[in-house]
């Protein structure tokens, strides 16, 4: 069953405006970045980050990806994937996600192979991420990875 959707109120709509502008500002330099959304409402057990990790992505527009993160969450504009789904119950709880900048890269290989690290950096601290893609949820060999990245492109 899906979530429901909770509504998008001018206050909600201001609090997403005002965080993605904040995230978008802290990414100028970088032409991609590799991002990590986080539950401001649970705390990060082994206090390495502002709260619980839950997934990390990357792209080329920090601001606009966090409102379709968002969107998507609330039931409008499109997929709703295991992330959105964990996004749209911390909202129902009154709370917004956030996002934390990890790395700025130069060029879009280059945010790949950094978001694949970054998510197997937290898979192995033992955090249980929401990424779904091959590389960024479970344990993979060089061979397995390098053949999954040529495949990407």
């Amino acid at each position: 069953m899906l979530p429901s959707k909770y509504p998008i109120t001018p206050q909600v709509r201001e609090a997403i405006n005002s965080i993605a502008q904040e995230i978008g500002s802290r990414a100028a330099d970088a032409a991609y970045v590799v991002y990590l959304i986080y539950d401001p409402s649970r705390p990060d057990p082994a206090e390495t980050y502002p709260s619980l990790p839950l997934y990390v992505g990357e792209t080329l527009n920090v601001e606009a990806r966090y409102k379709d993160h968002m969107q998507r969450a609330m039931g409008r504009g499109g997929r709703m994937s295991a992330i959105h789904k964990e996004i749209n119950s911390i909202g129902m709880r009154g709370v917004l996600p956030r996002m934390l900048l990890l790395e700025g890269c130069q060029t879009r290989l280059e945010s790949v192979g950094a978001e694949n690290r970054w998510a197997q950096l937290l898979w192995r601290r033992g955090y249980k991420l929401f990424n779904l893609v091959t590389g960024q949820c479970e344990a993979v060999t060089d061979q397995e990875y390098r053949r999954y990245q040529s495949n990407r492109f």
